[in-house]
């Protein structure tokens, strides 16, 4: 959550030709499964807005990563929705609470790559971090935990919070608090490096019993209310994994070069 303001100031620019971004001094509430920001709508204004932006929109998208132009890089940055809505209780409730600004970048794109690291990501968190003078929440999208590891110098001096994954391999059903209690909270305890990949619907087997608009897929929270054994029944003891390993690779390539950062 950013802290809020009597009158909130929203600036959205995803026309830019070198990167994408948004900036919103309000409560915000972040919903990192479904890659979307929400913020209750001002009365009197929706927006305070750059070039080529409708000051009545309600809806922008952004990929948060500074080389927009490049299409290739792009490919592995995932694109957030930033949203108004009419009413407070339109914002889905937050789990967690944070009263300090946050900011969210992605460390897809060519992150591996030093020369990029520093000019795609480094630097424009530097530029637009320092002002806070450490009290600002990163939150991290397309998780890359070598360049956390790397750059853990550089990321404690602009942040007195720990980085965020707002995003294993984890099967469909909403596995997510499951495997972060039972694997990475245990993981990180050993000083273990722990990495999550979570499929796409298709590379789960009940896509061959269930259609993708089933609640199998579209709401797993529904199954689960129907008690343990019907969840136990689709999502653990049926759901198997078919990895795209196109996919899966960005993950291979990030767990190589943590050996990498490990062992030399």
């Amino acid at each position: 959550m950013i802290t809020k303001k009597t009158q909130p100031t929203i600036i959205c620019n995803p026309e830019k030709s070198r990167s994408e971004y948004c900036e919103l001094e309000t409560d915000v509430g972040i919903v990192g499964k479904t890659y979307s920001v929400f913020f209750v709508k001002p009365s009197s204004q929706v927006a305070e807005t750059d070039t080529n932006i409708n000051s009545t929109s309600s809806l922008w998208s952004v990929r948060p990563y500074a080389r927009k132009d490049d299409a290739t890089a792009m490919g592995s940055v995932k694109k957030w929705s930033i949203s108004a809505v009419e009413n407070q209780e339109d914002v889905p409730e937050c789990t967690i609470k944070h009263s300090v600004p946050a900011l969210l970048f992605s460390l897809g794109g060519y992150v591996g790559n030093n020369f990029h690291e520093f000019t795609d990501v480094v630097i424009p968190l530097f530029i637009t971090s320092r002002k806070f003078n450490g009290e600002v929440q990163f939150l991290v999208s397309d998780k890359r935990l070598y360049f956390i590891e790397k750059y853990k110098k550089v990321l404690r001096a602009l942040s007195n919070y720990d980085v965020i994954d707002i995003n294993e391999i984890l099967p469909i059903g909403g596995f997510e608090w499951i495997a972060t209690n039972d694997f990475g909270v245990p993981a990180k305890t050993m000083n273990l490096k722990y990495l999550e990949y979570k499929i796409k619907n298709e590379e789960s087997t009940l896509i061959k019993d269930y259609p993708l608009e089933h609640a199998v897929f579209t709401d797993p929270f529904s199954i689960g209310k129907q008690g343990w054994n019907a969840f136990k029944s689709i999502y653990l003891e049926r759901q198997s994994v078919n990895l795209d390993v196109n996919r899966f690779k960005a993950t291979l390539v990030e767990a190589l070069h943590l050996l990498r950062i490990i062992y030399t």
